[in-house]
């Protein structure tokens, strides 16, 4: 791969916004089983590229705070 190549594609990995978890969040998180952690992290990597993929945003809440589905 050429420099200018190389660089564009590692550009292309590097999440474009931060997210910010809870401590309840965290915790929650722990308590699920792999399988379905699993599946919450890779959502949350999804995420960081592109938040507004299939995200609701909520009301009557603080600015940016959105809901995702994961599963049935």
């Amino acid at each position: 791969m050429h420099g200018d190549e190389e660089q564009n594609q590692n550009d292309e990995e590097k999440p474009s916004f931060e997210l910010v978890f809870t401590p309840t969040f965290t915790r929650d998180l722990r308590k699920l089983n792999s399988q379905v952690r699993q599946r919450v992290l890779r959502r949350l990597e999804q995420l960081e590229m592109n938040p507004y993929i299939n995200c609701t945003k909520l009301t009557n809440v603080d600015v940016g705070v959105f809901r995702i589905r994961i599963g049935n």
